[in-house]
């Protein structure tokens, strides 16, 4: 008797579900080249874990990493967004200081002609020049 397995994926645009047999992909929900993604979805092809390049949590970071270079903080640390890594890669202090207040701001702006909510995570976001709610 052989095994199979159903696996769904979850994450936004790129969720999708497999059925597989020893690691084989039978079918899946969208099938993709490497052309399009970072893996080959394609029945018979091996299921791989999507985005297999592991990334450090930045609660392992200590100061003797310090200083990044900013590209490398994003590719390197997960979780990391731009305006925390212009901020943060160059000194060990700051991201320390970011990391422990690290805490939800809700923001009012306004688009369109219509005033928005937009919850972040930080203080140093595009929106810190905004109206706080």
């Amino acid at each position: 008797m052989e095994k199979y397995t159903l696996i769904i994926e979850i994450m936004g645009k790129a969720s999708n579900i497999f059925l597989t047999c020893k690691d084989k992909i039978l079918s899946a929900l969208f099938f993709t080249s490497i052309d399009v993604g970072n893996r080959v979805i394609m029945t018979g092809a091996k299921y791989t874990l999507p985005f297999e390049e592991k990334k450090i949590s930045p609660i392992y970071l200590e100061k003797e990493n310090f200083p990044f270079e900013t590209e490398t903080f994003l590719e390197k640390i997960e979780g990391a967004g731009r305006a925390f890594a212009v901020q943060c890669s160059q000194d060990y202090d700051v991201f320390e200081k970011y990391l422990s207040s690290y805490k939800p701001v809700m923001y009012e702006i306004l688009n369109r002609g219509k005033i928005q909510k937009v919850l972040t995570y930080n203080e140093f976001s595009e929106f810190s020049q905004k109206e706080k709610y």
